[in-house]
């Protein structure tokens, strides 16, 4: 066998409450850094003047609410494997995540469609800081 076969000890539960409270600073997070930070330079670069894109913003955080749950799940389960249960070692692994999977994804993206590097460290900015942030909570709230 090439690799070797790792499970989560049985009983071994995961804490949903940690879960529920990484996707809400995820959300915040966001919100955080597509206004304030970083949204008018978003809305430069795209030369969108609505970055919802006339969709309703209720649905919008609705799913990214549900979609951060899910991101903060896997990476809770990644951390329980892992038998990281520390801030820095949630930090490490949201970092790997974030540079080694969200990063290269989007960078492949914004190479074949011509993404300016500053609107590619912008979007993919967020999603690998929020792993960071996710896995600082997951890991000292196993």
């Amino acid at each position: 066998m090439l690799l070797p076969r790792v499970r989560v000890e049985e009983g071994q539960a995961m804490n949903w409450l940690a879960i529920i409270v990484a996707a809400v600073v995820n959300v915040a997070l966001g919100w955080v850094w597509f206004g304030p930070l970083f949204g008018k330079k978003r809305i430069e670069l795209t030369g969108s003047t609505d970055p919802s894109g006339g969709r309703s913003t209720t649905a919008l955080y609705t799913f990214a609410f549900l979609a951060a749950i899910v991101t903060a799940a896997v990476l809770a389960f990644f951390l329980a494997l892992s038998t990281a249960y520390t801030v820095v070692e949630g930090v490490l692994y949201g970092l790997y995540a974030g540079v080694g999977f969200v990063g290269t994804a989007m960078l492949g993206d914004a190479l074949f469609t011509g993404r300016k590097l500053s609107l590619y460290l912008i979007v993919a900015g967020y999603p690998a800081l929020a792993l960071i942030v996710m896995g600082a909570i997951l890991g000292a709230w196993h």
